[in-house]
């Protein structure tokens, strides 16, 4: 859709007056490591969105001082954050996310979240994440042997749309039934609503200990962060190199690496144990007949 590769067949072709805008899984590579996080965004910024720069970096979690932080002492989720920012920046009327969440932690993606829900224009966005997909999404296109379907609604409307129209079209006919596809897809809200609050609270409680040690790994992110910040603050700063003083050098860049292996390691976990989760809802609902 946006270009960078050739359709294998057909055209695509915008509509009239569309503005795209593209965010990729390796955005972040195309920020200037020299640059303040500040002009990262002015940088990217038009005359007309340049005054919108510290509010959008506000919303991003980029306050006061933080806004002067050079990308190159920033975490891995910090740029992440920078460049989601800086896409928005942009006067489109269209965006095309490709895996927008990937190495966010779940505050950053909630920021994002929010911020994607208040853009005016039209997004769309491919996606493993099902809470992202359920929070923004308000129709799914589902893509099977060269054709397209598309439904109104988030991922669970779709998912519960595809269940019964499978099961209305397995279903043996009846000589004298004038059922519509439209009665084979309805069902009783009270007993969807009933079911729905029968999954949330025994989702709850079967990922109770997986979400308390989500949020743990999640403050030692945070943690690890700040002081990778710090010591790249430190180890950038030309007070360390003239100052009189004796300063541990290797020392701080034993740290930093030590660090950085860790910060790795807990967005790891933090990935598998969100995929445990995934997988625990995924599952809960086939048996709750959800799907």
């Amino acid at each position: 859709i946006t270009g960078r590769l050739a359709a294998d067949r057909g055209e695509v072709e915008l509509g009239h007056q569309v503005v795209p805008g593209y965010f990729g899984q390796h955005q972040v590579d195309e920020l200037n490591e020299r640059h303040t996080v500040l002009e990262s965004m002015e940088a990217a910024a038009t005359v007309d969105t340049n005054p919108l720069c510290r509010g959008i970096l506000g919303a991003f979690l980029f306050s006061g001082d933080d806004v002067q932080k050079k990308v190159s002492v920033l975490s891995g989720g910090e740029r992440n954050r920078v460049a989601l920012a800086r896409m928005l920046l942009q006067p489109t009327n269209f965006l095309l996310l490709d895996e927008p969440t990937n190495h966010l932690d779940m505050t950053s993606r909630d920021v994002l979240q929010e911020s994607l829900k208040a853009y005016k224009g039209t997004i769309l966005f491919v996606s493993h994440d099902r809470h992202f997909i359920n929070s923004v999404a308000t129709r799914v296109v589902h893509v099977e042997a060269g054709q397209a379907t598309s439904y109104d609604g988030d991922y669970e409307y779709y998912a519960w749309k595809r269940k019964e129209l499978l099961q209305g079209a397995d279903a043996p006919a009846s000589g004298g039934s004038t059922n519509t596809a439209a009665d084979s897809v309805s069902v009783d809200r009270r007993d969807r609503k009933r079911q729905e609050a029968e999954f949330r609270q025994e989702l709850s409680k079967r990922t109770k200990r997986t979400r308390t040690e989500l949020e743990k790994i999640e403050s030692r992110i945070a943690a690890r962060e700040a002081e990778l910040t710090a010591l790249n603050e430190t180890l950038s700063s030309p007070d360390t190199w003239t100052t009189g003083e004796k300063v541990d050098v290797a020392g701080l860049q034993k740290s930093l690496k030590a660090a950085q292996e860790d910060l790795a390691w807990l967005f790891d976990k933090w990935t598998q144990l969100s995929e445990e989760i995934e997988v625990v809802e995924s599952d809960l609902r086939v048996s709750l007949g959800l799907n």
